[in-house]
């Protein structure tokens, strides 16, 4: 285990405090920068959601969910209506 002085530990958690983040159930998480985690978010131990650095970042995976669900749907009704048509045959 590390042996740290006072001014060394104060200084250690000075620099954790910059990446602490508090999920929306109010438990901190600590979310590192994209260039050591690139995900860009952490889970909550406590309630389980993704919590986020930036709120750009959360807008984008957001947005990319949301594309993915919506062009699943698109071709699972694609894929109904030819299986449809083949029945009919």
């Amino acid at each position: 285990m590390i042996q740290l002085n006072p001014k060394e530990m104060q200084k250690y958690t000075n620099e954790l405090a910059k990446y602490k983040v508090k999920c929306k159930c109010g438990h901190p998480r600590i979310v590192l920068p994209e260039h050591i985690n690139p995900k860009g978010y952490e889970i909550c131990d406590w309630c389980g959601k993704r919590v986020y650095r930036d709120k750009e970042r959360e807008k984008r995976d957001r947005f990319k969910e949301e594309m993915r669900r919506k062009l699943n749907v698109w071709l699972c009704k694609i894929v109904n209506k030819i299986r449809n048509t083949k029945k009919r045959r």
